[in-house]
């Protein structure tokens, strides 16, 4: 019965060599290290991929305020409908909601003015009172507010020169690849210029070419004007006021 010992040997041969391929493998998927999360995590810091929960303290608040001028400034006003002049007060007006706020002298509180104003005037001081008329938004045809104030610079006969200031909110940009690297909102000042001839307002800009369109007619006296600024408009609208 030597065919049984043969037949064991011959199994050996043949199976050992499988076994001792298939134990490593088998060792080897086993045991694969489990991937150290600390690791993978530093990573993908690295490679610009993991996602970093946290406060980014880099905003920097509000520059500037929304109002003409930053503090209160005694006044006096028209409301639309009747004739007497309300004074004893102290005034601010917001150029960015185009509001007007008033503080009566005799008290500590304040609240904004939502009768139509006919005029009011801020009084800077002794020499310097500026004067306001309040305006429909349609009249110089602007969109963003119902009303708008205009600050009358010059009034003349026929022709007056009116100054609309303004402020924009100009938002801070300081994330994305394309930021500007702004970190704070400010209110930013602006200002539109207006001529009235008792009809319409006419939106102009500070310098010749801008009259001459509006009164082509006068071509050939304007061109000779040295048109630059406040100043020269105002001198050149009050030779037109005389014609």
């Amino acid at each position: 019965m030597r065919l049984f010992p043969e037949l064991v040997t011959e199994m050996f041969r043949r199976v050992i060599p499988v076994l001792l391929i298939w134990i490593p493998f088998d060792q080897a998927i086993c045991q694969e290290p489990v991937p150290n999360q600390g690791r993978l995590a530093i990573e993908q810091f690295r490679q610009g991929s993991a996602l970093i929960n946290g406060f980014d303290n880099r905003y920097e608040g509000v520059k500037g305020t929304p109002f003409f001028v930053d503090q209160w400034l005694p006044g006096r006003l028209e409301v639309v409908g009747s004739k007497e002049i309300i004074s004893d007060v102290h005034m601010q007006l917001d150029v960015f909601n185009q509001d007007v706020y008033v503080r009566p002298d005799a008290m500590h509180s304040f609240f904004k003015m939502e009768s139509e104003i006919h005029f009011f005037e801020l009084i800077q001081n002794a020499d310097d009172t500026l004067k306001f008329y309040q305006v429909d938004a349609s009249a110089i045809h602007q969109t963003l507010h119902k009303k708008y104030y205009l600050m009358a610079l010059w009034e003349g006969d026929n022709l007056s020169f009116f100054q609309l200031p303004f402020k924009i909110l100009h938002k801070a940009d300081y994330q994305g690849a394309y930021a500007t690297g702004d970190r704070f909102d400010e209110f930013q000042p602006g200002d539109m210029w207006f001529v009235y001839n008792g009809r319409e307002y006419q939106k102009v800009k500070l310098n010749q070419k801008s009259l001459i369109k509006l009164y082509p007619e006068l071509k050939n006296n304007l061109k000779d004007m040295q048109i630059e600024n406040v100043e020269d408009y105002v001198k050149a609208l009050r030779w037109i006021d005389r014609q």
